[in-house]
């Protein structure tokens, strides 16, 4: 039902949408960050024992680079 709206939308109509949803989007990113923050500082290290599950399950180094590239900017520790 989605991708037949979506073929009978113009072009101009989803450019629209996408611009309009992109800045709720970065809105919304931006407010989660904005919990995580305050959470990290009330609770330090809750992070790293957060995705600790996925490093140890982590077989393969691509799976732990790809771990670190995300969260290597905001958290160094790990």
């Amino acid at each position: 039902m989605a991708g037949k709206r979506q073929k009978n939308t113009s072009v101009v109509r989803r450019t629209e949408w996408a611009v309009r949803d992109r800045e709720r989007f970065k809105e919304f990113v931006n407010e989660l960050r904005g919990y995580n923050d305050s959470l990290e500082r009330l609770f330090p290290g809750a992070i790293f024992q957060a995705v600790r599950p996925d490093i140890e399950q982590s077989v393969g180094l691509e799976e732990l680079q790809l771990l670190q590239e995300a969260t290597a900017e905001e958290h160094h520790e790990m």
